[in-house]
């Protein structure tokens, strides 16, 4: 007999402890796809020889960043294109020659200046990287 009034205190003990909460609705699995920020990003060389090489991060079409290279016969080339927010932004560029005229590369994420760099120095290469914060 006690064991049968022992076991009818714990079975009331654990139903009465036990609560189901309905206040809280269940919360459905998300479907809603993140936005990614786009960023105009425009990439600038000055060299003062007017014969230069580049090289810089873009976007392929498919969007993953692809390293460009070619050569210019311009004292001033730029770059546009838009690009994710927070990726990484780089621009190098050299004299064609051995000239230790002055090549300078800037860096413009939506009209504004972020980073530059330039080389005066043989065969040096000027370069510029940051990202599209």
């Amino acid at each position: 007999m006690k064991k049968i009034i022992l076991c009818s205190i714990i079975a009331i003990a654990l139903l009465t402890s036990c609560e189901k909460n309905d206040d809280q609705p269940l919360s459905a699995p998300s479907s809603a796809t993140t936005t990614v920020e786009s960023i105009n990003v425009e990439y600038k060389v000055h060299a003062n020889s007017g014969s230069f090489s580049f090289e810089y991060i873009a976007p392929d079409a498919a969007g993953k960043p692809v390293t460009l290279t070619g050569t210019s016969n311009k004292m001033d080339q730029s770059f546009s294109f838009n690009y994710e927010k927070y990726k990484t932004l780089k621009i190098k560029a050299k004299n064609i020659s051995s000239s230790s005229d002055e090549v300078t590369v800037e860096i413009y994420v939506n009209g504004s200046i972020i980073v530059s760099g330039s080389a005066n120095a043989p065969g040096a290469w000027a370069s510029a990287e940051g990202s599209g914060k």
